[in-house]
Order: structure tokens, then C-alpha cells, then sequence
């Protein structure tokens, strides 16, 4: 009988130290970091794709603004958990400030239903949301929302906070 109570004992004392949420699987998700990067279509293309005819992603999570263009700008989001485990109807709102358009672009980008267990996003505006390789990326913002819109987790570029041009001049004349 004692020997039940100690090891009860030092169940809770680690319980405690470690956090109940880390314990308990509740531990809340995390934008570990974010690479904004240009990608070429060969930089998707593997040589399985010319025997299946059918893209192979690998170990991790490609969504698209537009499906059948690869080719384009991409935020490389890390999360601190697998996308399988965010809630249901959980989604990426992308916020962009390009040297072709000064206002914020918003992008969002839906998790598919059957998403594998892993922890790498890329996020890419293709097509014409990123119609060159000669756009510079200004400012960008990541907001990671559960199905109902809640925020779960956001990142964004340093010069993301900088007050807007507009609202400075503004102050100024």
C-alpha cells in the first residue's frame, strides 16, 4: 500500500512540475517560425511524380491560392504540433505587403479534412496572387484561427508593426 501512495505522490509532483498541459496533451499550438521564400515549380516536382502522374508533397503540408499553379511565393510556417491535431475547420489567414500594392492583401488558406501528422506548412500565393519573381515581399503577417475564427497563434515581419504611410503623413501635415 505505500508503495501505491509514493508512486501517486510522485505522479502529481511531476504532474505539477511539468505543467498539467504539456502532461495532458493540451498544450497550446505555436507558429515556431516562418520562411517567407520564392519557390520554382521544380522545387515540387520528385521522380515518383513522372511514374504517378500525381504530386507528391512528402512530409508536409501543401496548400495553394490557386491548385494547379506551384510556382510562386511561400510562407513556410512551423508549427510546435501536428497539423492533424488542430481542430476541425482550422485554417491560415495570410496578410501580405507587397512592392506592387502598399494596402495588406489577405489570403486564407484551409486545412484539408485528411491531413497527414505533420508539422510543416507551406503556405504559397501562386498564379497570379504571385505573378513574378521580381515582386519584393514588404510585410507579411501569419494567423493561424480554429474553425470558428478564434486566433490560435500569429507571427509576423518585424516591419509589420511600422504604422501605415498614410496614417504617418497624415499626423505629420
Amino acid at each position: 500500500m505505500p508503495t501505491i501512495c509514493k508512486q501517486w505522490l510522485i505522479l502529481c509532483v511531476w504532474s505539477t512540475a511539468l505543467g498539467f498541459s504539456s502532461v495532458f496533451g493540451t498544450e497550446a499550438v505555436k507558429i515556431e517560425w516562418v520562411k517567407p521564400q520564392y519557390m520554382p515549380q521544380l522545387d515540387f516536382q520528385r521522380i515518383s511524380e513522372y511514374f504517378t502522374g500525381r504530386e507528391n508533397t512528402g512530409r508536409r503540408v501543401i496548400l495553394r491560392t490557386q491548385l494547379e499553379e506551384r510556382e510562386g511565393m511561400y510562407f513556410v510556417v512551423t508549427l510546435n504540433k501536428k497539423v492533424s491535431k488542430l481542430p476541425s475547420g482550422s485554417q491560415i489567414k495570410l496578410q501580405v505587403i507587397t512592392s506592387e500594392s502598399p494596402k495588406a492583401q489577405t489570403f486564407n488558406f484551409h486545412f484539408p479534412e485528411q491531413v497527414g501528422g505533420y508539422c510543416e506548412v507551406f503556405a504559397g500565393l501562386t498564379g497570379s496572387d504571385w505573378s513574378s519573381k521580381k515582386i519584393d515581399l514588404v510585410a507579411w503577417k501569419v494567423t493561424l484561427e480554429d474553425g470558428s475564427g478564434e486566433v490560435l497563434a500569429e507571427e509576423q515581419s518585424f516591419i509589420w508593426e511600422f504604422p501605415p504611410v498614410e496614417k504617418t503623413l497624415e499626423e505629420e501635415g
